[in-house]
């Protein structure tokens, strides 16, 4: 099943880039993989998941599956881009 991770909260960095924490809905998000969303100015936007971190306990892991809360550091990505309620998929090779 193709990737569905929904934003709960997205945190900005200092150093720029965003951190967001929401739910794996479908499917599974690894370290390193690319992802897809429509900014919320509803353009098309790619982005590289290069830290995972799980909700429950902290944990860095290398990849959540459906059901999980965890925290994706998008360090590309404008946090502006994003908002409560964006959709993050997978890119169809």
């Amino acid at each position: 099943m193709p990737l569905r991770f929904v934003v709960r909260e997205v945190f900005p960095l200092a150093e720029g880039g965003a951190v967001v924490a929401g739910r794996v809905e479908a499917g599974a998000v690894r370290e390193g993989q690319p992802v897809a969303f429509r900014s919320t100015a509803q353009r098309p936007v790619q982005a590289c998941v290069v830290t995972i971190e799980r909700a429950a306990d902290r944990a860095l892991v290398t990849q959540a599956k459906a059901g999980e809360e965890v925290r994706l550091l998008l360090p590309e990505v404008s946090p502006t881009a994003l908002a409560a309620g964006t959709v993050l998929e997978e890119i169809a090779d």
